[in-house]
């Protein structure tokens, strides 16, 4: 019984191993769509290529929440992006400007960065 690389099972390799030469078993690429058979979220469909991960982004603010899913096509209210650090509430997001009010509205790490401690 032959077995395949470690390479070649899923879930997928990285994009960079992908760009660096794609699959490692040589298996053709049936439906033309320039995915590796062994890649291939289903290599008879050239709409379907690279499994990947999205996120729930449950307040819409375009980011998601940590916990990811595979996915091989695209999903209403998941992102790509998982650095979202309140999912419940838009306006604490990594694209919020931070404010003086005792939480880290900008996703940082950092709450009320730049603002003066002595007038909160």
């Amino acid at each position: 019984m032959r077995t395949l690389p470690l390479v070649c099972l899923r879930p997928l390799l990285t994009l960079g191993l992908l760009l660096a030469g794609g699959c490692s078993c040589n298996i053709q690429d049936a439906d033309g769509d320039g995915v590796d058979a062994c890649q291939d979220c289903d290599d008879e469909d050239p709409s379907l290529g690279l499994e990947f991960t999205v996120y729930a982004d449950d307040d819409d603010d375009g980011f998601g929440a940590a916990q990811g899913k595979k996915t091989c096509v695209a999903l209403d209210g998941w992102v790509d992006d998982s650095t979202d650090c309140n999912d419940r509430a838009a306006e604490f997001s990594p694209a919020a400007e931070e404010t003086c009010n005792n939480f880290d509205d900008n996703c940082d790490g950092v709450i009320d960065e730049g603002c003066d401690t002595a007038t909160r």
